[in-house]
């Protein structure tokens, strides 16, 4: 088969080197099957149709017994049903004959035959996507359409009880803008629960949150569902801090010493089976809520909230149920959300035991998709600095505030064929800054400069130094401005962004801010000295880089010419002996 006379000798010495180490028989067989797969010295050839053969080894001996048990089980004998229908779909829509008659009659053929297959995960999964392609039209009846958006739901069901559901993910959004067409009753509700057990899910399973994550898209195209869904995720918070609140009173009169805050201790349960307490059990209200205020609608009263009558952890998941900050009820909510959550992460120390960090992502993730892709960036950035007691800001909702902020750097970063757009981040990041400027706590002032194009949060998964990226000198000026500003406070992580934003693209601009921040962190000896020792590896590649590869450049600018020689001379300070080097090198040369 390979053109070559010695290549082949050697792949039949290979060939019959493996033979003698596995023989055709016994518990080797099963091997010898394997090598008898690659040899193509024996081979038979198979018309399929037309032009198109099939050319494959022959199997002999007890490997071929193998094959022939193999083509008896019953997985064979599903493949081949399997593969027979594909066939007759390919040749209706070859004669576009592929009408939902026939679309239909194909999903029922499937799924008879993923009822009888020992694996049906493959047939299932083209069974959802043929399901998905019917489900696009317009006029198939209400009793099929409820039918096929049920063995959806089944599939979902199962994962949630840690079963096996092998559909896209993507095809959800299709599965779940049935919601828009007529449906039986019984198929609305059971979308309505999915789609609040999707969003208030809290765990790692990978197939439940890619579902959810097209969920929250679909949500935000609908924005009556979303309506909905908020005023049900606004309810079940209540109702799970009325739970609490009533079984903290059952311990309450039986430990009088027993103190529940309401979101600042974790949720509170009592046995069922405890015969030391006699008290009533609260029933939770979450399937009724659900049937009230998600699957007929009804409105919610949104006056006299109080944040202290909901569980905060589920209350941050209203901030993906698909609503925008214009929506008035939902800004206000979330709102008094983040300020709650500044709240609880600084006075309570454990507070990860009943405010989790699915929960705070969620958060996260709105506040870095409004930044990013919203029309809204000046409420949300309002919303995150406004009537915030900064004084409570402590290391973690630092973390907070900055992997939010790291979603605007990392988009700036990749909108570097898209002038606009970078303006666009570029007025987001000024406008963080006033509000940061504005801020009288001057601790906390200095830690959310951290939010200025200089914080590493978010980027420990990421390495941009792999991906393109390229800077007009207009970009340049921005950076050395904002860099220029505060770098010195946030070296660190300075060099760390410096790095990762393509040190051989920032040069030579990019010293001018470098030469600034060094000289800002000059004062203390010891720790200057400690942090040049740390980031030794990423200034040696700077000053390195500089030199060979834009040296005319810095010498034609004075401006260039003195920063290069103020880093160079920095860096001397602390002993590198490449700076001295180069130092003597860039004047001589």
């Amino acid at each position: 088969m390979i053109h070559d006379d010695a290549l082949n000798e050697r792949i039949h010495e290979i060939l019959d080197y493996l033979y003698s180490k596995y023989p055709n028989s016994g518990e080797t067989a099963n091997c010898n099957l394997q090598i008898q797969k690659m040899d193509f010295r024996r081979v038979s050839i198979r018309n399929i149709k037309d032009d198109i053969y099939e050319i494959e080894p022959e199997i002999n001996g007890e490997a071929q017994k193998i094959v022939s048990e193999y083509q008896k089980s019953k997985y064979f004998e599903s493949q081949t049903k399997f593969k027979k229908i594909l066939d007759s779909v390919e040749e209706s829509m070859k004669d576009k004959e592929f009408s939902i008659e026939k679309s239909l009659s194909v999903i029922d053929s499937l799924l008879n035959l993923s009822g009888e297959a020992e694996s049906p995960y493959l047939i299932e999964n083209y069974t959802y996507m043929l399901m998905a392609c019917v489900l696009t039209k317009k006029d198939i009846s209400l009793e099929r359409r409820s039918q096929l958006c049920n063995i959806w739901l089944d599939g979902i069901d199962r994962i949630f009880n840690n079963g096996i559901f092998v559909c896209d993910a993507i095809l959800s959004k299709i599965f779940f803008s049935q919601l828009e067409n007529e449906l039986k009753e019984d198929v609305r509700r059971r979308f309505a629960i999915t789609i609040i057990n999707c969003l208030l899910y809290q765990g790692s399973q990978g197939v439940i949150r890619d579902i959810t994550r097209h969920l929250k898209k679909y949500l935000s195209t609908n924005k009556s569902l979303a309506k909905k869904v908020f005023n049900t995720i606004v309810a079940i918070a209540k109702d799970e801090m009325t739970e609490n609140m009533h079984n903290a009173a059952v311990i309450k009169a039986k430990e009088e010493n027993f103190t529940y805050i309401p979101n600042r201790h974790p949720r509170v349960s009592v046995a069922t089976d405890n015969a030391e307490f006699d008290y009533k059990i609260y029933k939770s209200k979450r399937d009724e809520i659900i049937e009230h205020y998600l699957v007929h609608g009804c409105n919610m009263e949104y006056s006299n909230f109080n944040i202290s009558d909901y569980n905060l952890n589920t209350l941050c998941y209203i901030a993906n149920c698909g609503l925008s900050l214009s929506d008035a009820d939902f800004k206000s909510y979330l709102t008094k959300t983040l300020l709650e959550m500044v709240n609880v992460i600084f006075e309570v120390r454990e507070y990860y035991k009943f405010l989790d960090i699915y929960a705070i992502s969620e958060v996260e993730d709105f506040f870095g998709t409004c930044l990013t892709n919203g029309n809204f960036y000046k409420d949300a950035v309002d919303i995150l600095f406004d009537d915030i007691n900064f004084e409570k800001l402590n290391q973690e909702s630092c973390k907070f505030y900055n992997k939010i902020a790291s979603n605007v750097m990392i988009a700036y970063f990749d909108a570097f064929s898209d002038i606009e757009l970078r303006k666009r981040y570029e007025d987001i990041i000024k406008y963080i800054e006033q509000k940061i400027s504005l801020i009288k706590l001057e601790r906390a002032k200095k830690e959310l400069t951290s939010m200025l194009m200089l914080t590493t949060e978010g980027l420990s998964m990421v390495n941009l130094n792999k991906c393109n990226t390229k800077y007009s000198f207009a970009d340049k000026i921005f950076l050395n401005e904002i860099w220029g500003k505060y770098a010195n406070l946030n070296f660190e992580d300075y060099m760390v962004i410096l790095y990762q934003f393509h040190i051989s693209e920032l040069l030579p601009e990019i010293l001018i801010s470098l030469s600034s921040c060094l000289e800002n962190i000059k004062d203390d000896k010891q720790d200057f000295y400690e942090k040049v020792y740390k980031s030794e590896v990423i200034l040696n590649e700077i000053i390195t880089k500089a030199y060979l590869d834009y040296n005319d450049e810095i010498k034609s600018n004075y401006q260039l010419t003195d920063a290069y020689e103020n880093v160079l001379k920095s860096l001397i300070e602390t002993n590198l002996e490449s700076a001295a080097v180069l130092l003597d090198d860039f004047r001589i040369h």
